[in-house]
């Protein structure tokens, strides 16, 4: 105990604390050294060792969250981010710039989040692929069939394009 924080402890088994204030803006409970929860300025954590951590943040007007019961899932989330991750068979990932869906083994299918999708990708079983960004795109269909479209600025700043096609063992064409 001191002037700003009153606690009470009984080692190794209990530990309770706060501070003194109305509002007791800061706070802690510790519980045989598996369960710990602590309140500071602008974060709160939980955590159950070994399995289960969680923790919030207040950012001004955002407010951030992290999860994770180990070892299967694991999320954060916040204005501009909301992630999760069933491991290991989903993983949602989602951003300002981009975003996807993957269930291992079956699909995975993301793009980006401006309105022309500039960036895309999609998979399923491992087999079938398409992809997309500013400077390719391609489709693969392993292991018989790949295509790929390549574009670059010359020079002169015209866009080259260069294509290239192969079905496996019969066709292959490249042209730049």
């Amino acid at each position: 105990n001191n002037l700003t924080y009153k606690s009470f402890t009984l080692f190794p088994i209990f530990s309770y604390g706060h501070s003194k204030d109305s509002l007791q803006k800061e706070k802690h409970l510790n519980i045989v050294g598996l369960y710990n929860y602590s309140k500071e300025f602008n974060t709160i954590k939980n955590r159950f060792f070994p399995l289960y951590w969680s923790k919030t943040e207040f950012h001004g007007a955002d407010t951030s969250y992290r999860k994770t019961l180990f070892p299967i899932y694991f999320s954060y989330h916040d204005y501009f981010t909301n992630n999760k991750v069933l491991f290991p068979l989903i993983w949602s990932y989602k951003n300002s710039h981009y975003q996807s869906l993957t269930v291992f083994p079956l699909f995975s299918v993301g793009h980006s989040t401006d309105s022309v999708q500039t960036v895309k990708h999609l998979n399923i079983l491992g087999v079938y692929s398409h992809y997309k960004n500013t400077l390719s795109k391609g489709d693969v269909l392993f292991p018989i069939y790949w295509s790929k479209t390549s574009y670059r600025k010359s020079l002169d700043n015209k866009i080259d394009t260069s294509y290239s096609k192969t079905v496996f063992p019969l066709y292959f064409s490249y042209k730049d």
